[in-house]
């Protein structure tokens, strides 16, 4: 309890007096057990990557921050450290030690179903803001951050069998290089390993990544901890983890002791480790509560008070609102005017949007969905039509859209209920089921379950939509789907399932679709319909295909009844939508995805049919404003027939305030995407990037990362493709002018300093992102085209003028201007930075260039 005494002699001094068995107890599964005589806390930790994520049966309310996207897309430092300090005040509040925060995983496909929670594609951005938030949360005394995932964490299909194969100059220049910048400036401390095999050796058993390259080569002093389960063995601890949980915990470290495979030098480490964060950052001298008593993992020792949550809502509002990226203002449809009539378009903008699984916060403490917000702020009538049902985990399959709820009628429905009845019955039964254990009402058929479903079961799942029950999820079932289907319009239909399976579709008793023990894919039967008929529907299904069933990381039931309309009237709902936008001056469609953890997108296409709900509406509206409420890049096949689109991310929970300040013009859009947005669905692959989804009924696919460092736009740029939106493409409400470049030379350790005057020419005050990229290195090895290598946000008044400077540190833990040279046994290597003249590019994006000059490096 010697505060003069550094934390390294402190834990030396505490370690010195504790047995064994005291030792041994650090290394319990989360929470570990408190030794209070002599004042060590629990080590009690939470998912808190965008907010304190507390179960849902807590009923504990924590602040829902933006998804880590929407920080990104502010490129504010200083707002990523207010983010990280809020999440440090609450998870202390609620008596958790370890914020598992921030998620630093490089987004390397644009499918990556965490890609919400995540940062960037580009790994200085992927580095310096993550940074911020983990000095922001660990600003808080007695709390550490526990950053995550190092370092592999690029796919959630198969994600615990995956064999990733990463060329040593692509893993310390993409994914190992923004680890490096977090470790250096903002000492983390602890790390979470992630689930992935790197070059066939798991990272949480890696010795190259964990004790080579983070421990040796970065000299960092915390402690390595694995992801759930992530340790393949107890020899893990061999190879530099200290901490392998829950399963490989306590005992398995007093069992490794016992057989010789972990040395007592080696033990002696870990627990240091352990001790010493917890004196470097506070836990000890200042624990949070309830700490010291015999916790229980999800049970929090207090409540964040009023006053907390009231500073969290105001800078979620902030965050969201400075985060939003406007992609298109044609005709300057925005900002709106509050006496505009609005028809408020989206099966998800009345509820709160949110990520399932680890990102979400279920229980947040100020809430204003989007429908509130809009209709608060707006002086004239606001109209809400949901155009399509609600987003749901089967949703993440792609596909064609499900047969919607409204054309739907259950089997022996007494009332206006709409859907399905779907009775679920225990093994494997054909399509003549005995004796249903559950049997209830569904909008739809359009299930999937897999990890993603049973995370979503635990009460982290914000969508209303019904999930598999737990005990069809996990064992095998066979479910049955009845009820009937009332088409609005005339027309040939394709109808029938996408599914992984057995399963039978009949309508009016005859058989349409039949298929057995198949892989995931569409079987669709044209079908004449006729308006105002009914049809009697019934559809039998089983997860029974070869390695679907039954567990976690596995696909399990997996089913749509899916249609193809002959057109966008035959849905009740968007023709309800459609009446709504022509008599209202503007239609604001809120297009959103669910997505989360375990589970990565199929499809970037957006659910529910709402590509067809948008183009309805647009034909419908001519002012028609698109809102993106997703947590990445969506395809906008419909981008040329509205004037207006945003993307607002999943944006916690002042979505709806902060939405409507920017639509009305009280924030001034400034958002610069961290990621690039593709044209189509096959953009990625061309430059390398296969879509992981499409192997999820892989056990332990190996994948290639062909791209080499051309992730994200230095694919884009180096392939001479162009997407649809470029990296750090935004605009504004306002206009901006660049004049007056001036490059200062780097000289030996004195970093280069890039100036430039930035004028805004419009009529509002705006903030301005100013981007640098350097051009190909003066070296033979080949480059990327094009890097970011710094940015300088500023804020301006109309017709005022600043000049901004972006410093450029060749050599520092930036790695700017540098390459990573592969030592010729193809393991190792070091940074270089080669002396010549580099290409300088200044400007509003990585395609919007307005200013070039040459640097010189010596």
């Amino acid at each position: 309890m010697a505060p003069r005494l550094t934390a390294d002699e402190r834990a030396e001094a505490l370690a010195a007096v504790m047995t064994t068995e005291e030792k041994l107890n650090l290394f319990e599964a989360n929470p570990s057990t408190p030794i209070p005589e002599l004042g060590i806390p629990s080590r009690k930790e939470k998912d808190g990557c965008c907010g304190v994520s507390l179960a849902d049966s807590l009923n504990t309310p924590t602040t829902a921050l933006p998804k880590s996207i929407s920080l990104a897309s502010t490129f504010s430092e200083a707002l990523a450290r207010e983010y990280g300090v809020q999440i440090g005040r609450e998870s202390w509040r609620t008596g958790f030690a370890g914020a598992t925060a921030p998620t630093s995983d490089i987004i390397r496909s644009p499918h990556f179903g965490r890609r919400g929670e995540s940062f960037s594609e580009d790994p200085l951005l992927a580095g310096r803001l993550p940074a911020s938030v983990v000095e922001g949360v660990q600003a808080q005394e007695g709390v550490y951050s526990l950053a995550k995932h190092y370092v592999g964490n690029y796919q959630e299909t198969s994600r615990q069998g995956v064999n990733q194969l990463i060329e040593e100059r692509a893993l310390h220049e993409i994914f190992a290089r923004p680890w490096e910048h977090i470790v250096k400036s903002a000492n983390p401390g602890a790390i979470m390993c992630a689930f992935q095999q790197v070059n066939s050796e798991y990272a949480c058993a890696n010795s190259h990544l964990v004790q080579d390259i983070l421990k040796d080569d970065w000299g960092f002093p915390g402690w390595v901890s694995s992801d759930f389960n992530a340790c393949p063995d107890y020899t893990a601890y061999t190879q530099g983890v200290d901490i392998c949980a829950p399963d490989l915990g306590r005992a398995s470290v007093e069992q490794a002791l016992a057989d010789g495979t972990l040395s007592e030098e080696r033990f002696d480490d870990m627990v240091h480790r352990i001790l010493r964060t917890f004196f470097e950052q506070g836990v000890i001298d200042n624990p949070p509560p309830g700490a010291l008593d015999v916790p229980s993992a999800d049970v929090p020792g207090g409540v964040v008070p009023a006053f907390m949550l009231d500073d969290g809502a105001e800078l979620s509002r902030r965050v969201a609102a400075e985060g939003t990226v406007l992609l298109k203002n044609r005709r300057r449809t925005l900002p709106l005017s509050p006496n505009d009539s609005i028809a408020l378009i989206g099966p998800d903008a009345d509820r709160y949007i949110d990520m399932f699984g680890s990102p979400s916060v279920p229980n947040p403490g100020r809430l204003t969905t989007i429908v509130d917000g809009i209709t608060e702020r707006s002086a004239a009538e606001v109209t809400y039509s949901e155009g399509a049902d609600t987003t749901r985990y089967g949703d993440t399959l792609g596909g064609p859209a499900p047969v919607p709820s409204a054309v739907l009628t259950p089997a022996g429905a007494s009332g206006d209920e709409r859907g399905v009845r779907a009775s679920y019955f225990v093994g494997f039964q054909g399509d003549s089921p005995q004796n249903p254990s559950e049997v209830r009402i569904e909008d739809q058929v359009n299930h999937r379950t897999g990890t993603g479903g049973l995370i979503g079961i635990f009460g982290l799942n914000p969508s209303p939509a019904p999930l598999i029950s737990l005990t069809f999820a996990t064992q095998p079932m066979t479910a049955l789907y009845e009820g009937s289907l009332r088409p609005v319009r005339s027309g040939t239909y394709q109808l029938g399932v996408r599914g992984m399976g057995t399963f039978k579709l009949t309508v009016n008793g005859q058989t349409l679709v039949e298929e057995n023990q198949v892989g995931l894919n569409n079987y669709l039967e044209p079908i004449d319909l006729v308006a105002g008929q009914d049809y009697e529907i019934r559809l039998t299904y089983q997860d029974d295909t070869p390695g679907q069933c039954c567990g976690s990381d596995v696909p399990g039931p997996t089913v749509r009844l899916a249609w193809e309309p002959p057109t966008a009237s035959a849905s009740p709902q968007i023709q309800d939508a459609v009446d709504a936008a022509r008599e209202a001056d503007v239609a604001v469609v809120v297009a959103s995805t669910l997505e989360g953890e375990a589970t990565d997108l199929h499809s970037l296409q957006l659910p529910q049919d709402q590509d067809r709900l948008i183009r309805a509406v647009a034909r419908a509206n001519p002012n028609t404003v698109v809102v993106l409420a997703t947590g990445g890049p969506v395809l906008t096949p419909w981008r040329d027939r509205v004037p207006t689109l945003l993307e607002a991310w999943f944006s916690g929970e002042e979505q709806g305030s902060a939405l409507a300040d920017v639509l009305y013009g009280d924030v001034n859009p400034g958002g610069k995407l961290p990621l690039t947005f593709p044209a189509t669905e096959s953009q990625p692959e061309e430059i390398g990037i296969q879509n992981p989804s499409l192997g999820f009924n892989i056990a332990n696919p190996t994948v290639r990362f062909d791209e080499g460092v051309g992730v994200g736009y230095r694919g884009y740029d180096a392939e001479r493709l162009t997407p649809a939106f470029a990296f750090g493409h935004g605009l504004s409400y306002t206009t901006f002018r660049y004049s007056n470049l001036r490059i200062k030379n780097p000289r030996g350790w004195k970093a280069g300093v890039v100036a430039v005057r930035v004028r805004n020419t419009g009529r509002r005050t705006g903030t301005e992102v100013v981007q640098l990229y350097n051009g190909r290195l003066p070296t033979s090895v080949s480059t990327p085209p094009r890097q970011l290598a710094g940015w300088a946000r500023v804020t301006l008044r109309p017709g005022q003028s600043k000049t901004v400077r972006i410093r450029v540190n060749p050599g520092g833990s930036d790695r700017v201007l540098s390459y990573w040279r592969v030592s010729d046994n193809e393991v190792g290597g070091r940074w270089v930075t080669p002396k010549g003249r580099v290409r300088i590019y200044v400007g509003s994006s990585s395609r919007d260039i307005r200013l070039r000059g040459t640097m010189l490096v010596r």
